[in-house]
């Protein structure tokens, strides 16, 4: 056969039961034209009427008509039937041969979707804002349904007044590489630091920054904040933020912002460029402690949050660096339900001189807020 690209697809089944309709009916349409024709019936002998008194002889009845070729008759009701007669259109040229699957096939093809699936990527603002991150994905549903989720407001006042353990430090000097992730600028410290607690030691993975500062403190939200993330070896998160303010310029922001990437999801490693955490960090490492979750879809619950109570300045140069790439990349404040909030007796310093102007912060609307 020909013009096969005219052809409509078929599915396997479908196609199958064509090919074995095609090759029996032209099979029997071959064997049917060398057949010799059937020889007619002979006719039946004359049957000799008895004798009857006083009457006129009777004739012989007349020969019956030669009966007919034998024809295959196919039911009206055969499912195969107009199936049949596509293919035998088909092969005498009069037309195309359609078939449509039925029964289980059918049943089990795919629907074709008319439009593509609109796919919703999680955001700060619109559709795929906060406030939908939990509908987006089955995998982000603790960021609708957390009864332990971050950030938090923290008010010292209800927070209990312990003697906490020391947060203690193992940062050194190092390379570091920065990306523009799609949602916050991140850096790995490439030569590692930790953090130690109770004896515990959460390695370094990587942080990054948030403007404004999602955590607000007695009131109060930072212009900046950056989230120092550590993992265990069992797996466990704790996460360091470190809160900026307004005032002098940072050499360690400073550094960073000079290796920017252009694009995004990008790195850069600078060749000579180092950085050292262990002088970004404040002097005064008085901080509140709860447990949250992490701060962007999936949400994911049991992280350890260690807020330190004293900020750390930044210009707003640099903090107008940052704006312009992202103006607002902050999570509201979610409900802090029954956590307890644990904070160091040592007085924080913070508010050691007058704040500066501030630069001014988009408006974050609380999704709760200490109760």
């Amino acid at each position: 056969m020909q013009n096969h690209a005219k052809r409509p697809s078929a599915r396997p089944l479908a196609a199958k039961l064509a090919m074995s309709l095609a090759l029996g009916l032209m099979t029997a349409q071959a064997c049917l034209a060398a057949a010799p024709a059937a020889p007619a019936p002979a006719a039946p002998a004359p049957v000799k009427a008895p004798a009857m008194p006083h009457s006129t002889p009777v004739a012989p009845a007349a020969a019956p008509a030669a009966a007919p070729a034998p024809q295959v008759d196919v039911p009206a009701a055969d499912p195969n039937e107009a199936i049949r007669k596509a293919i035998a259109d088909r092969i005498s040229g009069k037309g195309e041969v359609v078939l449509k699957a039925t029964g289980a096939e059918a049943k089990a093809a795919p629907k074709k979707s008319a439009h593509k699936k609109h796919t919703v990527h999680w955001a700060y603002e619109g559709e795929g804002g906060p406030h939908n991150w939990g509908k987006i994905s089955k995998q982000y549903l603790a960021c609708a349904n957390g009864k332990n989720q971050s950030p938090i407001a923290i008010e010292p006042s209800v927070s209990l007044g312990l003697d906490l353990p020391a947060l203690e430090f193992d940062y050194r000097n190092s390379r570091f590489s920065i990306i523009d992730n799609g949602h916050t600028v991140e850096v790995k410290y490439l030569d590692g630091g930790a953090m130690n607690i109770l004896g515990h030691r959460y390695e370094l993975v990587q942080f990054h920054f948030h403007r404004p500062a999602e955590e607000v403190v007695n009131g109060k939200r930072y212009d900046m904040v950056a989230h120092l993330v550590h993992r265990s070896s069992q797996g466990k998160l704790a996460v360091v933020a470190v809160l900026l303010t307004l005032g002098e310029e940072n050499p360690f922001i400073q550094t960073l912002w000079n290796h920017m990437p252009i694009q995004k999801k990008q790195a850069i490693t600078p060749p000579t460029a180092s950085i050292d955490l262990a002088k970004f960090l404040p002097a005064n490492k008085a901080y509140f402690h709860y447990m949250g979750s992490l701060t962007t879809p999936p949400c994911t619950e049991g992280v350890a949050w260690y807020v330190m109570q004293s900020p750390v300045e930044v210009s707003a140069q640099q903090v107008e660096v940052f704006s312009k790439i992202y103006a607002n990349n902050a999570r509201p404040t979610q409900r802090v339900h029954d956590r307890l909030v644990k904070a160091s007796r040592a007085p924080a310093d913070l508010y050691a001189k007058p704040a500066p102007t501030q630069v001014a912060a988009p408006r974050i609307p609380r999704a709760g807020g200490a109760q």
